[in-house]
């Protein structure tokens, strides 16, 4: 229907909003990010510049930062201790305390 197709759209562009605040932010912090990120609701960052070590990067940051970050180990082999997955299916207010929180732990 014409309603579900208007819910859908602006679904699409609330993650859209998320994925770009949170891709613009991460490389501002120095997170290596794709240039193409489509599809997903989550991005696959290098984390190289801070740790060569996703899981220890990712409990790291849970246990004394409290921020939520899945090691990319649990998604593959193939570089995946220098990558973690964030994920943008939360609101914006909860991705902008994660990214204080990542700016705090990294300086």
């Amino acid at each position: 229907t014409e309603e579900a197709s208007l819910i859908f759209e602006e679904r699409r562009a609330s993650f859209r909003k998320r994925r770009d605040y949170l891709v613009e932010a991460l490389s501002g912090l120095g997170f290596g990010m794709s240039k193409n990120i489509q599809g997903a609701f989550y991005v696959y960052a290098d984390i190289s510049q801070f740790s060569d070590d996703c899981e220890t990067f990712c409990s790291d940051m849970l246990e004394n930062h409290g921020i939520a970050i899945t090691p990319g180990t649990d998604f593959g082999e193939f570089e995946a201790r220098k990558h973690v997955r964030i994920a943008f299916t939360t609101d914006m207010m909860s991705l902008e305390l994660a990214v204080d929180r990542l700016r705090s732990a990294l300086v």
